[in-house]
């Protein structure tokens, strides 16, 4: 168990609360789509690299979602595949021909590597935006 002191934090979410709301919250929905962004295409990459069959189809349906409210009170932004067969590609499925399973193609899992992949350069970004507001003389 480890014991954390929070009386620095409680007075930083004081400061935080005189802001302007709408302004703070137009910077992190920039940042968030900025990540996002970059969430993207580090998957479009990692995508391009495992799935063997070519069309195009499948990195064309890699988007960026729309920065939002999680539960009302965590601003957050996903990626995700649009097209019909990825959750097949990611997940894994079995290989029929006429009428009969020959066998089973394991899944992708590219999602989940780009995430874990991507989590570290996240935290990175999060603490040089925390950093960039707090020294253009927010107050603080």
């Amino acid at each position: 168990m480890s014991d954390f002191d929070f009386s620095g934090l409680e007075e930083f979410t004081r400061a935080l609360g005189g802001l302007n709301d709408r302004l703070v919250n137009k910077r992190v929905k920039g940042f968030l789509q900025k990540e996002g962004n970059k969430l993207r295409n580090h998957t479009k990459r990692i995508a391009a690299a495992r799935v063997k069959k070519d069309t195009g189809r499948y990195l064309a349906g890699i988007k960026r979602g729309k920065a939002y409210l999680y539960q009302g009170d965590t601003w957050s932004i996903r990626t995700y595949n649009t097209k019909g067969h990825a959750h097949l590609i990611e997940d894994g499925h079995n290989i029929v021909r006429g009428g009969r399973i020959v066998g089973y193609q394991t899944g992708k899992k590219v999602f989940a590597t780009a995430e874990s992949q991507f989590t570290n350069e996240y935290f990175q970004d999060v603490e040089k935006f925390v950093d960039d507001i707090l020294n253009e003389g927010w107050g603080f």
